[in-house]
């Protein structure tokens, strides 16, 4: 049997859920070292990446890619974060990066759904309005 991140992931997570609170440091001791007995150690960070995807599931919580060209504030960041809460009908963890060459505005995105309210995507929009008027 092949094992994977999300597997150690499910068993940790059930382990802790039958665990009671004193338990629960032993049981994450006793995943990192099954962990390193299997070889698996470089998965460390997927697995608790694992870990949280599966608690945010389990919340109902939905993750946003947001990009913007200059950081938010706390107070932007908690704004947004209502609004796209209010937006996509779930609670909403935000995932906040910066990528100067969007020059201003902002990209949203979660599942399959993709925002582009940035300079660049507006001007690469106007450019190919343009270049497919002319081309005519």
């Amino acid at each position: 049997m092949k094992i994977t991140p999300t597997d150690y992931a499910r068993a940790y997570l059930a382990a802790i859920a039958r665990a009671a609170a004193a338990e629960r440091v032993q049981v994450t001791r006793n995943l990192w070292q099954a962990v390193w007995r299997r070889g698996h150690f470089t998965w460390a960070k997927r697995i608790v990446e694992q870990v949280h995807q599966l608690l945010r599931q389990q919340a109902g919580t939905v993750v946003v890619e947001v990009v913007t060209s200059r950081a938010l504030s706390e107070a932007q960041q908690g704004s947004l974060r209502r609004d796209l809460a209010r937006a996509v009908g779930k609670p909403v963890e935000l995932a906040c990066a910066v990528k100067p060459h969007l020059l201003g505005g902002v990209v949203v995105t979660w599942d399959d759904r993709r925002y582009d309210a940035s300079v660049k995507g507006r001007l690469e929009a106007l450019y190919r309005a343009l270049a497919g008027e002319s081309s005519h």
